[in-house]
């Protein structure tokens, strides 16, 4: 058996992994019944049905024939950066807001690729920002800050 999709059988290794993971900690929760579902079937139904997801992608890794693709680098920086933005969202929120924590969170992830136009992220951070607005604190009521506490 050779394994000619690196990437893809990584892939799919890691969502079984993380599906079956899941599914066993959902359930610690009660799954009630069809009509009437539980806090544990969502997650257990969603784990699971990413573990088969998993399982078919590096099953089907494993099962293909022809040439191996070629090893490519892995790309570090857009990674460093992405991961990055995430700390930066987490410590952020709290203490500057949304209005301000999403302008700076796009603006940062925006160092991941090369050749990014300004204009373009200042039109992204507008837009997502008022569309988090929208969709969190005016749609869902969620009790976010929007603003820096002083």
């Amino acid at each position: 058996m050779t394994i000619l999709r690196h990437r893809d059988f990584i892939a799919g290794a890691f969502f079984c992994v993380i599906g079956a993971g899941f599914a066993a900690a959902s359930t610690f929760y009660a799954f009630g019944t069809s009509a009437h579902p539980g806090p544990g079937m969502m997650p257990f139904g969603l784990g699971l049905m990413l573990a088969v997801l998993g399982a078919v992608l590096a099953g089907g890794v494993v099962l293909s024939r022809g040439k191996p693709d070629p090893a490519l680098p892995i790309a570090w920086r857009p990674f460093i950066v992405v991961m990055g933005a995430i700390l930066l969202f987490g410590l952020l929120l709290e203490r500057a807001g949304l209005l301000l924590t999403l302008p700076a969170v796009i603006a940062t992830v925006s160092f991941a690729a090369p050749g990014v136009r300004w204009r373009d992220v200042a039109i992204s951070a507008v837009v997502l920002t008022a569309g988090c607005w929208l969709l969190f604190i005016q749609g869902l009521k969620l009790l976010l800050p929007l603003w820096p506490q002083l």
